[in-house]
């Protein structure tokens, strides 16, 4: 059980609440995307932001292959084109949302300039980041992959 951390940088408007995390490993399925990617345990981690949020849940490696399915069938080719390659790393964890329906949170950041990465990405592997301001806004994206529904929706 990881203690609920909160870290709050205004200057760069970094938000990263503390999450244990399981170990990151590749994806080696071939037909999704090709970088690294960590699951997070969030079971201890205060979430305010998802209003639909009900239950915590931990997902598995298939729920994770399916909703980079999920993503790689409804994306605009401009964002596909862009996050598809290794420098973005992702994040994942579970929920399910007011409907019973499973949910996977997918956080992707950029990694491109390392520098700067792991100033606002210090601890990406076990904490998960949101962030705003310009930093965020050019080097991240996130989703809810609905997997009931097959849907998904930009965060």
């Amino acid at each position: 059980m990881c203690p609920y951390k909160l870290f709050l940088t205004i200057s760069v408007g970094l938000l990263a609440l503390g999450c244990k995390s399981q170990s990151d490993f590749i994806n080696q399925s071939g037909n999704t995307f090709s970088s690294k990617f960590t699951v997070l345990d969030t079971s201890q981690t205060v979430i305010h932001d998802i209003a639909d949020l009900s239950q915590k849940t931990f997902p598995t490696e298939a729920q994770i292959n399916l909703a980079d399915q999920i993503l790689l069938a409804n994306l605009p080719d401009t964002v596909y084109d862009r996050i598809r390659a290794k420098n973005w790393r992702r994040q994942y964890f579970g929920y399910l949302n007011a409907k019973s329906e499973t949910v996977i949170y997918a956080n992707f950041l950029n990694f491109k300039r390392r520098q700067e990465a792991k100033k606002y990405f210090p601890e990406w592997e076990n904490q998960l980041i949101i962030g705003y301001g310009d930093f965020f806004e050019k080097n991240t994206y996130r989703f809810l992959v609905n997997l009931t529904s097959k849907k998904i929706e930009v965060y």
